[in-house]
């Protein structure tokens, strides 16, 4: 009789049948302990769960781990971390708390010589517009922390991931919502308020007649399909979809739902020619072209040249 340990082999699982899963959903959904987005929602449930098998989960798990946003399959930070780690490769986190700044690199283990960094600081929230935010007025290096772990996982091991790249905050700081609040003011009361107006102030109009010589705004899906396609084709903050959408629509200071209907309906008839457009803009935006270089002319410079030498001979 052997001593030596044997191995337990995984047993292979078992596969599960459409019907199958449809009769899980429709059972689940009914309960009160699962999160409430996925509660009476069987449709729901199944997509989540179809998120969640190519990275190993089990149907439970995917409920508790898996948020779908807009059509986006996201998870928190911690679980993109664990997997990064699952998938053999190392992650390592620097915090400074004085600086807040927290920068996480990824080791892979087919390319251990090459390791890549993501740095997420007090500068990069700022110009995200995210200080604040709740969450990063509470806990900004935790915050800063989870963004780093997300950034770096997407770009230097998003293969393991499945497209679930992102965690839900992330996802809500590229905010399609824009708080827009209109003021009655009494015409009574107007030229009191005119006096007090700095220079340089506008004169507020009525509402009502703004309204009618502002373009009629984009529809909430419009915007919502915007919103998606700037987000598929890389687009990563405010900023940026700023600087997209100048360049689509020509205006400045625009974000997906403050497009014009118009605008919105040009931008979303040709989406595979618009994604194009996206993808060019953002390399221009996060590639400026170099200063051009002085172009000497040449044939005055061969022309000189010729001149020494026949005063050479």
């Amino acid at each position: 009789m052997s001593n030596e340990l044997t191995p337990i082999q995984p047993q292979p699982q078992q596969q599960i049948t459409l019907q199958d899963q449809m009769a899980f959903a429709k059972a689940v959904c009914q309960s009160d302990i699962i999160p409430t987005v996925y509660r009476g929602k069987p449709a729901n449930i199944l997509v989540a769960v179809g998120y969640g098998a190519p990275l190993g989960l089990t149907p439970m798990q995917s409920l508790q781990d898996i948020s779908v946003i807009n059509g986006k399959p996201t998870a928190s930070a911690s679980f993109i971390a664990s997997h990064v780690r699952m998938a053999g490769h190392k992650l390592r986190i620097r915090k400074d708390e004085k600086a807040l700044s927290v920068t996480a690199t990824i080791v892979r283990s087919d390319d251990p010589d090459y390791p890549i960094s993501v740095t997420r600081d007090k500068a990069w929230a700022q110009q995200m517009g995210l200080l604040n935010k709740d969450n990063y007025r509470k806990q900004p290096l935790t915050m800063l922390t989870w963004r780093a772990i997300t950034a770096v996982a997407r770009e230097a091991c998003p293969e393991i991931l499945y497209g679930v790249q992102y965690s839900p905050d992330e996802l809500h700081d590229l905010d399609t919502n824009s708080d827009v609040r209109a003021e009655v003011v009494d015409d009574e009361q107007q030229p009191s308020r005119q006096k007090r107006r700095g220079y340089g102030s506008r004169a507020r109009q009525n509402p009502v007649e703004q309204a009618e010589q502002q373009p009629q705004a984009c529809t909430t899906e419009q915007a919502e399909a915007i919103f998606t396609m700037l987000r598929d084709c890389g687009v990563a903050s405010n900023e940026e979809a700023e600087q997209v959408l100048h360049r689509l629509t020509g205006k400045h200071g625009l974000r997906p739902r403050q497009v014009s209907r118009q605008d919105a309906d040009n931008l979303l008839a040709a989406p595979d020619f618009v994604k194009r457009k996206i993808m060019q803009a953002l390399q221009e935006i996060r590639n400026p072209q170099q200063e051009q270089v002085e172009v000497v002319d040449t044939t005055t410079t061969e022309q000189e040249n010729n001149t020494d030498s026949k005063e050479t001979e």
